[in-house]
């Protein structure tokens, strides 16, 4: 009872550190720090905090079915655990919940560009800049939105705009891990 009491909400900061610990993708989630990409063998099962983080929505998530916060964190487990379309469907629950976060949207434009990518859905790339655009019209100065429109349009080989994107990008984040890897694009 007392470890269920701890546990007062879902593990978004273990997902965050699931996510630099072993960042596969290029993409940008909401919250999360810079880390250097890493490439993985074999399932995504050595993150420890990643498994953490699943065990505790396994545990408590039947009783927030209908919370935003709650399916935005399963979206974020299915999207790093490489469940892309588990992924969409719950990111974009929690986006019908909470229609004005964008950090729902940020995530859910991720788990978009993954599953295009994987099962080569160019719809699923152009909704994800579509996401990505509501998300700048709403914050024209948030940068995972502006890092990872950057990289939607480049896989829609909208070379022009994605540059203006790096470009903003590196004005609003001329020094850190991500900003290296945004010139890398240039």
């Amino acid at each position: 009872w007392w470890l269920y009491q701890r546990l007062e909400g879902p593990p978004t900061d273990l997902l965050a550190s699931a996510y630099v610990q072993q960042r596969t993708m290029d993409l940008r989630i909401a919250g999360a720090p810079f880390a250097p990409r890493t490439t993985v063998r074999g399932t995504a099962g050595q993150n420890a905090p990643l498994l953490e983080a699943e065990a505790a929505l396994e545990r408590h998530f039947d009783r927030h079915t209908h919370d935003a916060q709650w399916l935005h964190a399963r979206g974020l487990a299915d999207l790093l655990s490489g469940r892309y379309g588990a992924a969409v469907s719950g990111l974009a629950e929690a986006g019908q919940i909470q229609p004005d976060s964008v950090d729902i949207r940020i995530d859910l434009a991720a788990a978009l560009t993954q599953r295009g990518r994987s099962e080569g859905r160019p719809s699923d790339l152009e909704g994800a800049e579509t996401t990505l655009n509501w998300v700048l019209v709403k914050r024209p100065d948030n940068a995972a939105a502006c890092f990872d429109r950057a990289l939607v349009r480049e896989d829609r080989q909208e070379w022009e705009l994605a540059e203006q994107d790096w470009q903003h990008y590196l004005e609003l984040d001329p020094r850190t891990g991500w900003a290296g890897e945004a010139k890398e694009h240039l």
